[in-house]
């Protein structure tokens, strides 16, 4: 028995048929297997632009800024980034030398640079888009306003300041577009 093994360890091409053969089982195995992790990727990116979108819709209308969420990022960031390099400078092996230290310690800066150049990009997008989103509907209520009775106008205004999410945000955009169709008005493009 030991004398078949070795024969087989010192024969490449067996060894290459039972790679492929092993590879391919892999192979098709891997097919299910990427397509519901892919399936899983696109579900949960979905999920997380819905909750996005809701969040700055609310954000909006609230009135609020979103220089408080900046702030949070920021601090969250901050305490993840010193945790990991107070980790990673602690528990280096003793073998590694000083220099190679300073260099992780430099590259640790530039991530953390990084990071808060993404994160004040990110807030001040969410800060634009916030602001937009105000100025648009208010755009377009001025439009609508000498058209409607003061009742339909708080309506309006009160289905604003309830919104929830992007269902009741293009509700009450229908609602208006109706408004502006029935009076031949144009209204500026929705901002989405």
């Amino acid at each position: 028995m030991n004398n078949i093994l070795l024969k087989i360890k010192n024969n490449s091409f067996i060894i290459g048929i039972i790679g492929s053969v092993i590879g391919g089982v892999i192979f098709l195995c891997s097919i299910p297997i990427a397509r519901f992790l892919w399936n899983l990727l696109v579900s949960w990116s979905n999920r997380f632009s819905l909750f996005f979108l809701n969040k700055i819709l609310k954000l909006a209308v609230s009135g609020r800024m979103s220089i408080d969420y900046f702030i949070f990022i920021l601090v969250f960031v901050t305490f993840i980034i010193v945790i990991t390099n107070t980790f990673f400078t602690r528990w280096l092996p003793f073998r590694i030398k000083k220099k190679s230290a300073k260099k992780s310690t430099i590259y640790i800066f530039i991530i953390i640079c990084f990071l808060y150049l993404f994160t004040f990009i990110f807030t001040l997008n969410t800060h634009n888009i916030v602001v937009e989103l105000n100025a648009r509907h208010k755009q377009r209520m001025g439009i609508i306003a000498p058209y409607i009775n003061d009742e339909k106008e708080e309506e309006l205004w009160s289905k604003w300041y309830s919104i929830e999410s992007k269902i009741d945000y293009l509700n009450l955009n229908y609602e208006l577009e109706n408004i502006a169709e029935s009076n031949n008005l144009k209204l500026p493009k929705l901002f989405y």
